[in-house]
Formats: C-alpha cells, structure tokens, sequence
C-alpha cells in the first residue's frame, strides 16, 4: 500500500498529525504497535492530564484540557472513530529508503510513503532494578492502589512518576517509604515536593533495594544495610528510551532523542520526529507539532 505520509504512533502528536493530513485530504496511515493513547494509559489511577502551557493554544481538532486521564484517553479515541482515522495496530521495525520513496517495514508488512512522522514518545522498555524477590512482588506500574490499603510499600525513583506514584499509594492507606539512589530529589515538580512535603512519606536517600524477604527489604544505603517492613516495591525509574531503534535507522542521537531541526526534521530528510521524541515533552507540543509537520508536508508535496 502506497500513501503520502505514515505516522507512527498514535498518541497525542500522531493522533493530530492524522486529523491534520484527513483534513488537507493527504493520503496517511498510521501505524501503532499497542493503543490509542497508551502512554497515558499507563497512568496510575488517579492521575490527571495537565495541559500545560496553559498560554499555549493547541492547533487543530484534538481537545486538551486538565481532566482525568481516562477522559482524556476516551475522548480521542471517540474523535479517531468519529473521523474514520485509518490507524493499522502493527510494529514498526524498520525504515529504508530516502525522501520521496520511503519502505516502512512492520512485523505483519511493507508499506510505501513519500514521508514519515515518528511520534512514538520516550517512553520504552520499564528500567528495572536487580532485586531478589518473590515472584510478584515487583511492580514496573501502578494498576490500582486500593488493593494496597494497609500495605506497606517501597517505591524505587526520584522522578515526578515515583512521588505521584508513593503519593496515590499514601493517599489510598498504604504505609509508603521513598527509595531513590541519589542524594535529593532533583527532577521533581516543585508542586509534587511540596505535596510529598506534607504527606509525610519518607525518603531514603543513596539507597537501592537489594532483596524482599520475609516481609522486610533489604537497602544498601551508603554501604550499610537498613531494613524497612515491605510487602510490595514499585518500580517507577523512568524507562529505556528507543535510542538502539532509532540508531538502527541511522537517526542521529543527541541526549537519547533525534536531532531535529526547528521544523522537527531528523538528519534523514523526510522522517520527521515529533511529540516526547521531539525537543518538548508536554502534550499540547505534540499536538501541535504534528498539526504542524503535516502542514509542511503538505506544502513540499505540492512543489
């Protein structure tokens, strides 16, 4: 199958890159290995969307606004149905060829287009940590957090994820202790320090979980062990970005993401990465990012 354009992914940035290619009347597809949506999906229970910067206008049909995730997730799949977006489920696994002729090769097919849009986010494989366990009693996400009530927990990471994670789990009666490997918390929302703040939970810093046994871990703290009553640990350390799928297609890497130009072009002309994968990570760039690319897509094809 022949098309102008494929867009790979279908969150937030690929999502309005193919309302904006249905609209120019640019023949599209686009191609996702999982969900509408599914980085959001993998929320914890509870947490919102931020539409963030709120002086930003999102370009185009798709809606953004701080509400519950589900909401969210469920609106734009009613928009991608309502407006009959063309969205293939099947993996990407490979790009060849050059601008004008490109191969996009999947697990199930062969599809050629003329350009490509990869909007496939940051989010990877989950970074795991080496702890002895018994089996399930590691989490790499939070699926529900009543079913901890009373629970006493471990979650592993210094990210805005691992406080938001620790923060639903105290606030669903679980007794919750923070694990993070460095000193402080640097890449913390000052909003989320604060509400840890006056949460109580504690923080055990330069720290990292060895083993869980007998309802207690086991933390190497600074070369000493410290023991914390523990039923469950969760791991919320951020995830392996797609740097070694990228490399594979001679994508230049700089800081774990493409190297773009100020129209999101990658050094191979005509793939274009959007979106997280991009130089901003925050929805409402995505979605005008992709609004945008498409847009100019729009206009090389008709030179």
């Amino acid at each position: 199958m022949d098309c102008d354009v494929i867009i790979v992914g279908a969150g937030p940035g690929g999502l309005s890159a193919g309302l904006k290619a249905k609209e120019l009347g640019i023949d599209y597809m686009i191609l996702e290995k999982s969900s509408i949506a599914s980085t959001l999906l993998g929320y914890p229970p509870g947490k919102d969307v931020k539409a963030y910067p709120e002086e930003l206008i999102a370009k185009g049909k798709l809606p953004i606004a701080h509400r519950p995730t589900q909401e969210i997730v469920q609106e734009w799949e009613d928009i991608a149905k309502d407006n009959e977006l063309f969205i293939l489920y099947e993996e990407v696994l490979d790009i060849k060829g050059q601008e004008g002729n490109f191969t996009v090769i999947t697990n199930n097919s062969k599809y050629v287009c003329k350009y490509v849009i990869l909007a496939i986010g940051v989010q990877g494989t989950p970074r795991k940590i080496c702890v002895d366990a018994p089996e399930g009693k590691v989490h790499y996400c939070l699926d529900s957090c009543k079913k901890h009530e009373g629970e006493n927990v471990i979650v592993v990471g210094g990210g805005d994820s691992a406080v938001e994670c620790a923060l639903l789990l105290h606030e669903a009666g679980a007794n919750v202790t923070i694990s993070y490997r460095k000193p402080k918390f640097f890449r913390v929302k000052p909003i989320n320090l604060e509400r840890l703040e006056k949460s109580g939970i504690p923080a055990i810093f330069n720290s990292n979980v060895t083993c869980l046994e007998c309802g207690e871990a086991v933390l190497d703290v600074n070369g000493k062990q410290q023991k914390v009553k523990t039923d469950d640990i969760f791991v919320m350390a951020g995830t392996i970005p797609p740097k070694d799928f990228l490399a594979s297609m001679d994508i230049e890497i700089e800081n774990n993401k493409p190297k773009t130009g100020e129209n999101c072009e990658t050094n191979r002309k005509g793939i274009f990465a959007i979106g997280d994968l991009g130089k901003f990570q925050l929805i409402k760039y995505a979605i005008n990012h992709g609004y945008e690319v498409v847009e100019d897509i729009s206009k090389r094809l008709g030179e």
